[in-house]
């Protein structure tokens, strides 16, 4: 479990978590903007009934911005395309409230000592003045008091997140288990029942579809979907002109003329899809949805251009005839047919493989059953839980179905995206018994820190259901 990446609400705090607990690291990096413009309302979100002020996004914004620049320091600005900064702003603002209701504070002794430790503001061994004012004016473009002021807030969150986590414990069973779901080693039999082949079989009638597409036709629903007109300017002055301008002429392409600019069109895209001009762009997508037809959108800064988005056309979700989609009703009738029939040749050959119960299970046993139901067969090499196995998919369904499997013994019929499969045990590889309890405590620190990291994700999932950001 340890060695997988975080789960996506894990992944939520790893900005905090890293950064603030683990010593940073830092590189000159060339700063160029990597926020867009909020829209200039009088509040940007409401935190336990209060309002949260457009100046105070925008501090929580830069706080966040300063946060990447020491955890990614050059990096950065190959990543920020990944980073979600106005989402960890507002998750930022939501655990600084949580720890003011908490009384956590800092003492300014303390956030002095946090950056004279810093390993880039030293010279020499020790904390440098002089590199320190130069590191906050050309790196972090950022005046030393509100700097400090930010550092101050980073260890509140420290706090914050060690209060939070101190009752989560691990013991002696589930470090256990743990060790060994990482350790134990595992190698298979399998008969396989992959979709694909089945679905060459398949050849529905035009009866056959049309009784699926009155049964499912919910699922061919389209999205929303839209077509927008669009302007890049190079500066926030041109931006505001248009803007205005706009407002007056209630036409983009009228207040673009004006100013000689070209206005482009994106033509219909989707709920969900990639647009046309942007790429994909679930922020830009989700400010279009709000908007009313010949409404335009607050300006949105990307990269080095100011954009205008203006709603030109909008189509309500329907369902589309069949002769329309009829290529995507098939496609869909295949797939169903292809599974029902890997699972029901799986079954029937589970059902003959239990009536031999006396037979060994071996390559030869294999290709003499797998040729019988038109199946696949194979073996696979040792894995562990958490692997990818070769040509069958994630290791973890296979992993713990075979785990407790005597030997000749058949799994239940398995269903992953690829197939259908019966597995059984080739060869398992119990872990170490001194190489973990030589490993035990380091082991148990990882775990530890994963769980407490899952632990607070929630936590801050709790805080965000009870919060709104416009």
């Amino acid at each position: 479990m340890i060695k997988k990446i975080y789960h996506k609400k894990t992944q939520k705090i790893i900005w905090i978590v890293l950064t603030i607990l683990i010593l940073p690291a830092f590189f000159i990096w060339g700063s160029s903007s990597l926020l867009r413009n909020k829209p200039k309302a009088s509040y940007v979100g409401v935190i336990d009934g209060k309002r949260v002020t457009v100046a105070d996004f925008e501090d929580a914004l830069l706080a966040t911005r300063n946060l990447a620049i020491m955890q990614f320091g050059e990096k950065l600005d190959e990543l920020k395309d990944y980073l979600d900064f106005p989402q960890q702003a507002w998750e930022r603002l939501l655990l600084l409230r949580e720890a003011k209701k908490r009384k956590i504070n800092v003492a300014d002794k303390e956030v002095i000592q946090e950056i004279q430790d810093f390993p880039f503001l030293q010279r020499k061994g020790s904390f440098d003045n002089v590199l320190y004012n130069q590191t906050l004016e050309y790196n972090f473009r950022t005046p030393a008091r509100v700097f400090e002021e930010q550092i101050r807030q980073n260890l509140i969150l420290a706090k914050l997140y060690k209060q939070v986590t101190a009752a989560v414990k691990i013991n002696d069973e589930e470090l256990l288990k743990e060790y060994k779901k990482e350790n134990e080693k595992i190698s298979i039999y399998y008969l396989a029942g992959f979709y694909a082949d089945f679905a060459k079989t398949v050849n529905p009638t035009q009866e056959e579809l049309k009784e699926y597409y009155r049964n499912h036709a919910i699922e061919f629903k389209q999205p929303p979907s839209y077509n927008i007109e669009y302007v890049a300017v190079k500066s926030d002055e041109e931006a505001k002109s248009l803007y205005t301008l706009f407002k007056k002429t209630k036409s983009l392409k009228a207040a673009g003329s004006t100013l000689q600019l070209d206005v482009k069109e994106s033509g219909f895209f989707a709920q969900g899809e990639p647009i046309p001009g942007f790429g994909w762009s679930p922020e830009i997508t989700a400010l279009i949805a709000k908007l009313n037809t010949a409404e335009i959108a607050p300006i949105v800064r990307l990269e080095s251009n100011y954009f205008l988005l203006a709603l030109k056309e909008k189509r309500e979700p329907f369902i589309p005839e069949l002769d329309k989609i009829q290529d995507k009703v098939k496609e869909a009738f295949i797939r169903q047919a292809s599974r029902r029939l890997a699972k029901e040749a799986l079954t029937k050959c589970l059902a003959q493989l239990q009536k031999e119960q006396h037979t060994t299970v071996n390559q030869q046993a294999l290709a003499r059953v797998s040729a019988r139901f038109g199946l696949k067969e194979g073996a696979t090499p040792l894995f562990t839980f958490g692997s990818y196995i070769e040509g069958v998919g994630a290791s973890d369904i296979f992993f713990n179905a075979a785990r407790n499997l005597k030997v000749n013994e058949w799994s239940n019929v398995i269903e992953n995206p690829a197939g259908c499969f019966l597995v059984s045990v080739k060869r398992f590889e119990p872990i170490d018994s001194a190489q973990y309890e030589a490993q035990k405590e380091e082991f148990g620190r990882k775990l530890l820190a994963f769980k407490q990291h899952e632990y607070f994700a929630k936590f801050l999932e709790s805080l965000k259901s009870k919060s709104s950001l416009n």
